[in-house]
């Protein structure tokens, strides 16, 4: 049931019965969400434009967004409930409002984290071109935490079309340089694409522009085929292909009329009927009225069964919200239970369900009860298992993370994507460089000895390309996780069965193939799962998944509060997929979204009831909120039908990080960006560290100063004096 004042949502009755309110201001902006069940209402306060000054999680983190007179976000500000720790993201900008330069630090680091300087229109010392107008042709980031230099530089033709992308890391003694190459037919269709590492990869496509086949070469040996028999049905979904060279046959059913992923096979043999010898895989899903899978039958033989097995079936259970409550598979038991705002109050993954707890007053991640986890002052997971003393930038990012013997290091690019992992080990009191592995995009993977290429056709994981030689074909399920990896010879040799929310719970199984690394094969939803903590890297934050929860709070959910009102269950800060692993991906760590062929019908049940009706769209109007629109929908290329790089944000009118936007109520699309024309000459980098200086000398001027803005609004009802200790 929902409450309405004409347009406006001012409260929720959901399906379990529990209210959830919302006060909203004259204007109709949302100034304070009371979730069932939470100690205390989220605080929203606005500027005189309607653009967002303030976001305050009860008990946890007040988030404040400083804009210049022009109305651009300058700095994001945020302190810890005691207002005694806090971070800061500054911003320069250019006379067409693009962001010239940003700056992080925080009161643990005021010297800061990283410091970003992107280029547009031309590069220094070259002549002008035309193509690169009003294009961004380089960004730079000095990593002051992991002490490495990142240069990236864009070519373009003279369509306007990206037709390089260049990349220099640079560490003390290790330098590494990636070259990625893009050509397109008369069409305007990418005709080839040449990875970091050398790889090239050719399509053939048919009179629609779907891709048929694609072939791929590396290292100077002729073209063969990588991708085979590509097949799409009647409502364009992908229906099935080969990969030769792993001797792997996929065939994907969908409902024809639903277009709801009904079957997964594959098969290994070049004979015309592999399957005939026996499958892969062979599950079939059954579904509920609304689309949510109740059930998966895997008919594929495992390793001594006996033939004539029935199928194993994997079953599950939901709420009346759509949240999972509990799965069994091969008679192991998992139960899930939640709070009435959204948090998880017990898990048990072939266990008695362990009771989680929360803290009094506080809006922050729930964590086993008796466990040895922690959080910092700003809510963040630093403790937990393998995972210790973890350290995060004001992103929100893990940074660096101490383990057994050492430590390890993590760097981001100036797109917000992970660009390197390095490995410290302990020698007394110094740190000493062991191994370094630099991800030149998010799914290609290169540890200085061997270097990894993960292949996607749409939203699948289909094969592995390792050191430009050797091919192994995957086998992944309906939310893309591999399951398994077939070698050359069409054998199984690495598998793997994780639970719902990823654990995986009985490890790795199968002979070493000769792979040094597996994290980017077995990731949580073809994410990057780290060796040393467990943890899955989903672009903005950490995933937990023995907590089935983030490790930080959602970034997203502070900048556009109408998210409570129009995502209910993803409105806590932590949560994942909507607590519906089975339906729903957050490959970003800010947005979940369904996989290829499943239900659209629980996709609005579960992330757009009710319906949303605002007097207006609500303005954000900050590079922050772009740089997170940035991680939504930047994919460094991926092989996929209608993927085209120019379509990436930093291509478009919409670049990242470039311009101040405004940004209608999120949907379960990404959202659409409108262009800000308004101009200011830029602010000097310098002014910005004495500014943090400021700041962090007396934090409630800062406070202050943003709350009498508000208060012209009449809507926000905060006395800043009341706010002083």
């Amino acid at each position: 049931m929902i409450a309405r004042d004409e347009d406006e949502v001012h409260a929720i009755v959901d399906e379990l019965g529990q209210v959830h309110r919302y006060a909203r201001d004259e204007r109709g902006r949302l100034r304070a969400i009371e979730l069932a069940g939470a100690a205390a209402p989220r605080r929203v306060a606005y500027d005189s434009a309607g653009d967002i000054a303030m976001t305050s999680l009860p008990g946890g983190v007040t988030r404040l967004w400083i804009r210049d007179a022009r109305g651009r976000v300058i700095e994001q500000r945020t302190w810890d409930r005691a207002f005694t720790a806090w971070e800061s993201v500054e911003a320069t900008h250019d006379a067409l409002d693009r962001t010239s330069t940003l700056f992080a630090s925080s009161s643990s680091r005021p010297e800061g984290w990283d410091e970003i300087s992107l280029a547009h229109d031309a590069r220094d010392g070259e002549p002008h071109d035309p193509a690169l107008v009003g294009r961004l042709v380089g960004a730079t980031v000095i990593d002051h935490v992991a002490g490495h230099r990142l240069y990236t530089a864009f070519e373009y033709g003279r369509d306007g079309r990206v037709t390089a992308r260049r990349t220099t890391f640079e560490a003390g003694d290790a330098r590494r340089d990636y070259d990625e190459r893009l050509s397109y037919g008369l069409d305007g269709a990418l005709a080839s694409y040449r990875d970091p590492f050398g790889n090239t990869f050719e399509f053939e496509r048919t009179p629609g522009g779907a891709p048929s086949s694609i072939a791929w070469s590396a290292g100077g040996r002729a073209a063969v085929t990588l991708l085979a028999d590509i097949a799409h049905d009647a409502r364009g979904e992908l229906a099935g292909y080969r990969v030769p060279l792993a001797r792997l046959r996929r065939e994907i059913g969908h409902d024809p009329g639903s277009g709801q992923l009904t079957h997964l096979r594959a098969c290994a043999g070049d004979d015309p009927a592999p399957c005939d010898r026996g499958a892969l895989q062979d599950v079939t899903f059954d579904r509920r009225a609304d689309g949510r899978i109740v059930a998966a039958r895997d008919a594929a033989p495992r390793a001594g069964d006996a033939g004539g097995q029935a199928p194993r079936v994997t079953s599950y259970t939901y709420s009346a919200r759509g949240e999972l409550l509990g799965a069994v598979a091969s008679g192991v038991a998992h139960a899930y239970a939640y709070t009435p705002s959204g948090q998880v109050d017990a898990l048990g993954e072939g266990a008695e369900a362990q009771p989680f707890v929360g803290q009094a007053g506080r809006d922050a991640l729930p964590l086993p009860d008796g466990g040895q986890g922690e959080l910092d002052e700003l809510g963040r997971l630093v403790s937990f298992g393998p995972l210790r003393r973890a350290a995060y930038d004001p992103w929100g990012r893990l940074r660096r993370v101490e383990v057994d013997g050492g430590a390890v290091i993590y760097g981001y690019d100036a797109f917000g994507e992970r660009i390197s992992r390095r490995a410290l080990r302990r020698e007394g009191d110094r740190e000493v460089p062991v191994s370094l592995v630099v991800y030149p995009t998010r799914t290609t993977r290169d540890d200085g000895v061997e270097r990894q290429s993960l292949v996607r056709l749409e939203d699948r994981r289909v094969a592995l390309l390792v050191n430009e030689a050797r091919v192994f074909g995957l086998v992944d399920d309906h939310l893309g996780v591999v399951r398994r990896v077939v070698d050359e010879g069409g054998e199984a040799v690495l598998s793997a069965d994780p639970t719902p929310f990823g654990t995986l719970a009985e490890g790795i199984e199968g002979t070493s193939p000769g792979l040094d690394s597996v994290e980017m094969v077995f990731g949580f939803t073809g994410q990057l799962r780290d060796p040393d903590t467990g943890l899955v890297h989903m672009g903005a934050r950490e995933y937990v998944p023995s907590l089935a929860s983030f490790a930080t709070p959602d970034p997203y959910a502070l900048v556009e509060p109408e998210l409570c009102v129009t995502r209910l269950l993803e409105c806590n800060a932590y949560a994942y997929a909507a607590h519906d692993p089975l339906s729903f991906i957050d490959e970003s760590g800010l947005a979940t979204s369904s996989p290829t062929g499943s239900s659209a019908v629980a996709r609005r049940q579960t992330l757009s009831k009710p319906m949303r009706a605002p007097r207006g769209p609500s303005k954000v109007g900050s590079f922050l909120r772009t740089w997170l629109h940035n991680y939504i929908q930047h994919a460094i290329f991926e092989l996929k039908h209608s993927a085209d790089p120019n379509h990436w944000p930093m291509n478009g009118p919409e670049a990242a990080m470039d311009r101040a936007t405004e940004v209608r109520a999120p949907s379960t699309q990404a959202p659409r960006l409108q262009v800000s024309t308004r101009a200011r000459p830029p602010r000097d980098l310098g002014q910005a560290r004495e500014r943090s200086a400021r700041a962090a000398s007396d934090p409630w001027r800062w406070i202050e100063r943003t709350l009498r803005v508000a208060a012209v609004l009449g809507g926000a009802a905060l006395d800043p004096r009341a706010l002083r200790p």
